[in-house]
């Protein structure tokens, strides 16, 4: 068995590669709220460094991208992410989508199904290679992704 500074080499899931790997959650963390404990039940997955560290940047833009989502906004898991992880994330300066909405928003309006105007609002142009990414990422720890030519 090959062995690296005392460490075990396994197979990282992203690239194939033998190294020495760490645990990778899945469902990533920084989706959870911070104050409620990990699911008992997460799938951890070995990842090397490289590659752990790419899907990280890209798992806090999705977050940060989907968590203040008006859809989220019923959920108090979601909310508990937003007011926590990704408002301390903007603060910091941490957060590509913070960066990305304080220096390229744009006003456009808004309608209802029906028509009605409701106003003009901010939209954040998204890095859809970013998304197709992230889903990618998962695609390839088993769930299934099929990107859609639209974006």
């Amino acid at each position: 068995m090959s062995r690296k500074s005392g460490r075990v080499l396994v197979q990282c899931v992203y690239c194939g590669q033998m190294a020495v790997c760490s645990r990778e959650h899945v469902i990533p963390k920084c989706f959870h709220p911070e104050d409620a404990p990990s699911p008992a039940n997460s799938v951890i997955i070995p990842a090397c460094s490289p590659c752990n560290s790419r899907k990280a940047r890209d798992d806090s833009y999705v977050r940060d991208l989907f968590a203040p989502d008006l859809a989220a906004s019923v959920s108090p898991q979601a909310l508990s992410v937003l007011n926590g992880q990704v408002f301390r994330s903007i603060r910091t300066n941490r957060s590509d989508f913070g960066k990305m909405a304080a220096s390229g928003s744009v006003s456009v309006p808004l309608n209802t199904p029906s028509g009605l105007f409701l106003g003009n609002f901010p939209a954040v142009p998204v890095d859809w290679k970013r998304v197709r990414r992230f889903f990618k990422w998962g695609s390839q720890r088993g769930h299934p992704y099929y990107p859609s030519q639209d974006k």
